[in-house]
Formats: C-alpha cells, sequence, structure tokens
C-alpha cells in the first residue's frame, strides 16, 4: 500500500469515526429534551449537565471529520456549525444560573416545611406540659410519652417540669442545628455544581469558537 493510499484509507476511517460520533452526540442532545418540562428548574438544570456532557463526543468527532473531510462544502458548513454550537453554549449559562437559583429556592421552601414538621410535636408537647401544674398532671403526662413503662414517682412538680422543658429546648435546638446543617450542605453542593457546569459551558463555547476560527480561516484558503 502506497503513502497515498494509505493516507486515503485512514482519512476515510476517520471521517467514518467522526460523523458516527457526531450522529450519536445529536441523538443523545435530543434525547436530553425528552420528555420535557419546561420551567421546571430540575429538568433545566439537568438538561445542562447533559449537553455538557455531550461535549467530549461531538468535539472527537468534529476533529475527526475536519482532519478527513476533502468535500470543501461539508468542511465550510461544519465550520459555520461550530460557530453556532458556540453560541448555544452560551445560552447555557444564563440557563443554568436562573435554574440553579430557582432550585434552591424550592429547597429552603421545603426545608422550612420540613423544620416544620418535626417541630410541631415537639411545640405540641411543650403546650401539653405548660398546663401540667401538679404532679398527678406530669404523671399523666410522662405516661403518655411512655405508656409501656412504670408511672413515674414525681416528688417536686415545679423541678420537674423545668427539666423536662429544658430537655425539650435541647431536643428543638438539636433538630434545628441538624436541618440546619443539612440545609447548608445543600445550598454548598448545589452551588458546586452550578459553579462547575458555568465554567465547564464557558471551556466548551471558547474550544468550539477556536475551532470555528481555524477552520474558517482554513476554507477560505
Amino acid at each position: 500500500m502506497t503513502q497515498s493510499n494509505k493516507e486515503l484509507w485512514f482519512g476515510s476511517l476517520f471521517r467514518i469515526a467522526g460523523y458516527g460520533l457526531l450522529v450519536i452526540s445529536f441523538l443523545d442532545i435530543i434525547a436530553s429534551f425528552f420528555p420535557t418540562h419546561l420551567g421546571n428548574p430540575n429538568w433545566e438544570f439537568a438538561l445542562v449537565k447533559s449537553l455538557i456532557g455531550n461535549f467530549p463526543g461531538a468535539l472527537i468527532g468534529v476533529v475527526l471529520v475536519f482532519v478527513s473531510e476533502t468535500n470543501l462544502r461539508l468542511f465550510k458548513l461544519l465550520s459555520k456549525a461550530c460557530l453556532v454550537v458556540t453560541v448555544l453554549y452560551l445560552l447555557l449559562l444564563p440557563l443554568g444560573i436562573s435554574s440553579a437559583v430557582r432550585i434552591n429556592q424550592d429547597n429552603q421552601r421545603q426545608f422550612v416545611a420540613f423544620t416544620n414538621q418535626r417541630l410541631l410535636p415537639l411545640q405540641q408537647l411543650r403546650e401539653q406540659l405548660s398546663k401540667a401544674t401538679t404532679a398527678q398532671d406530669l404523671t399523666q403526662f410522662l405516661t403518655r410519652l411512655n405508656p409501656q413503662g412504670p408511672p413515674p414517682e414525681i416528688t417536686n412538680p415545679q423541678a420537674t417540669k423545668k427539666q423536662l422543658l429544658a430537655k425539650l429546648d435541647t431536643t428543638e435546638n438539636n433538630l434545628k442545628t441538624e436541618i440546619a446543617a443539612k440545609q447548608s450542605d445543600t445550598r454548598l453542593n448545589l452551588f458546586q455544581q452550578a459553579l462547575r457546569l458555568n465554567l465547564e459551558a464557558i471551556i466548551c463555547a471558547l474550544v468550539f469558537f477556536a475551532l470555528w476560527r481555524s477552520t474558517s480561516r482554513g476554507s477560505r484558503r
């Protein structure tokens, strides 16, 4: 096999591989839009992830086609497509930021509702305890909390009530601290994901812009 035949053979392989990767990437991108849930921040955030995740395959496919395509018209068309893709990746920036902000707002509302739900039983216990003034009232209160245990003996109702209120305060504070920590971790994780996606979108846009600049110059020769 001569050197010229080898170049033609490798060029054919590169074109097949390149167009194959581009078709697969295109199908994956189309599939990312279905089922469509416009206005849903979680779906929009997942869409941004998916589109950026298709970058490596699309990039390799484009490069393989560029180094092997002999049809000047197809070469120019693919070069212009790189500019379009650049713009599309830049458009992912506001979509990613907007969806992340709305996801964070939804998370905050969910944490507020969850906190209120977890604190409600403690508030009810506090109300019941505030109405207990005698040893008999406190005994009934503690028996309801632990019906399987033996009836407690209460000699000092005021001291017992004070201890019980202190335990409720401790339990409530620990619960709030635990939920606040989870809320902070969730917010930080979302921020890190959004920051990474935005940086990756910028990198994707810059790479395809550089491809367009390089190939558009070459196509004019």
